[in-house]
């Protein structure tokens, strides 16, 4: 008993002053001594504590076996295990360490207050699940761009799990690419405490995310800068839609100047149409003035002379005689007004349809000129409305009356077609040919007429031809838009009759 007494004295003089409890315990784990910070924190006297079994003071918090526990506790020196212990109302995070033998027979128990830094390691675990919750990506880097935390956000966005991630220099990591340089970015955080900015990261598998990042610098209870929060939002899907949008925004607009200089040119061509119309107009005008006065003028009037002079003749065969040449020019002027009908509207159209009114006029062109021609017509002359009927009819004779006056050709095949609702038309020659590069064709008439017709129609219109190798016209359209625009026009010709009426 002496000797436990000055032992507990030689105890109290060396580890009383030590600011956390201390005991002794015996081989039994009853307690020898302990100083007064453990009575402290215990919340018992160093009396009450002499002799009393340790594990009836601290229990663990898993509620596991205390002897076998301590078993482990006294193996196990450079470990420290949590305890719970209740002192009147309060409970308290205890962590304690062992030092088995320091003195024969005797262990050292060092007991730590660990409450504070639990709750703080609660709250921070507590803090940490509700940062994994978070849809964005969340990461803590040191000052020196390592990082240091890396929520679940971010392992599902890039990839990489938290042990992979922890320890990394992030932008050798993430393969970031800056929209400014690095040392501008680092400068305005420093600067004025954050920085946001778009950003491009690689993840795991190689490919690149387009991310929105907003940076935080962290400041310790001195002021003094101690981390970086970086909280980053995946945008990749709304960065390439909206360039998509660019893309045919820039499109749009490519596309509206090229339909503009289009239009303008058309709008040209049209000009340059009408006013040459208007003085082929004329032309006709005057062209069909004169055969009407020197043609059918002259047979009326030598008509007239005719019958004058078989009115006051008295002999009644010669009287008839005259009347019989009367009757001749009567036909011949008859003829003379049905070829002028016919150049002004072709009437073969509405009296036979369009297949047999061009046999008819290839035939006669045939006879007129001596060129051989070959027609091939594979269609139905309801595949065409009058208007496009018309379109083609007029396009059949400007073409053929440019290769009588300028081809020299012998022969000339003609070719109409309808299949899959579209139309084409060729009209080609063994002539001589030209250079198209040398024909300007809004200044071509003739040219000029049958592209319009064609564009009329919806459809193209080309020719192609060299030197010594003849010439081919070449026209195509949709038989149904031609349908659409004939109705169209129908339409609004009752409309307009309507209004009239």
């Amino acid at each position: 008993m002496k000797t436990s007494r000055v032992q507990d004295g030689l105890f109290r003089e060396f580890f009383n002053g030590i600011p956390y409890g201390i005991l002794i315990l015996d081989k039994n784990k009853h307690c020898l001594s302990a100083n007064s910070a453990a009575a402290q924190l215990l919340g018992i006297s160093r009396r009450k504590l002499f002799a009393s079994k340790i594990t009836e003071l601290l229990r663990p918090k898993n509620g596991s076996d205390q002897d076998s526990l301590w078993n482990v506790i006294l193996r196990k020196p450079a470990k420290e295990f949590d305890f719970r212990y209740e002192r009147g109302e309060k409970l308290l995070e205890i962590g304690v360490k062992a030092k088995p033998n320091f003195y024969p027979g005797k262990h050292l128990i060092v007991l730590h207050d660990i409450t504070v830094r639990k709750h703080a390691e609660e709250a921070n675990r507590k803090q940490a699940q509700m940062l994994d919750l978070a849809n964005d990506t969340i990461m803590i880097r040191d000052l020196k761009d390592r990082i240091i935390y890396w929520n679940q956000g971010a392992e599902r966005l890039y990839g990489w799990n938290r042990k992979h991630a922890v320890g990394q220099y992030v932008h050798t990591f993430l393969h970031t690419i800056f929209p400014e340089p690095l040392r501008q970015v680092l400068e305005k955080c420093f600067r004025t405490g954050h920085w946001e900015g778009l950003l491009i990261h690689s993840k795991r598998d190689g490919s690149q995310v387009t991310v929105s990042s907003r940076w935080t610098l962290q400041r310790d209870e001195h002021g003094k800068p101690s981390a970086f929060l970086e909280i980053n939002n995946d945008i990749t899907e709304r960065v390439k839609a909206e360039e998509a949008l660019q893309r045919a925004h820039h499109e749009l607009e490519r596309r509206v100047v090229e339909r503009t200089a289009k239009l303008s040119k058309a709008n040209s061509r049209l000009k340059a149409l009408s006013a040459r119309l208007i003085t082929a107009q004329e032309e006709e005008r005057w062209r069909i003035s004169r055969d009407l006065h020197d043609d059918l003028g002259q047979i009326l009037t030598s008509m007239n002379l005719t019958l004058e002079r078989a009115l006051r003749l008295k002999d009644s065969t010669k009287s008839r005689n005259l009347m019989k040449s009367v009757l001749t020019a009567n036909l011949e002027a008859r003829n003379r007004l049905r070829e002028l009908s016919s150049l002004l509207r072709p009437r073969v159209l509405d009296d036979v349809g369009l297949k047999e009114a061009i046999e008819t006029y290839v035939s006669e062109f045939e006879t007129r000129t001596g060129v051989r021609s070959q027609v091939a017509l594979r269609c139905r002359n309801h595949d065409f409305n009058d208007a496009a009927s018309t379109n083609i009819y007029r396009i059949l004779q400007e073409a053929l009356t440019n290769i009588s006056k300028h081809s020299r050709a012998k022969k000339v095949t003609i070719e109409l077609q309808v299949k899959n609702g579209n139309a084409t038309f060729k009209i080609k020659d063994n002539g001589i040919g030209f250079d198209p590069g040398l024909i300007k064709m809004d200044k071509t008439l003739g040219l000029l007429g049958m592209r319009e017709r064609a564009e009329l129609m919806g459809g193209d219109f080309n020719i192609r031809s060299s030197l010594r190798k003849g010439t081919e016209l070449f026209v195509s359209f949709p038989t149904e838009i031609s349908d659409k625009m004939h109705s169209s026009v129908s339409a609004g010709q009752k409309i307009s009759s309507g209004k009239q009426s």
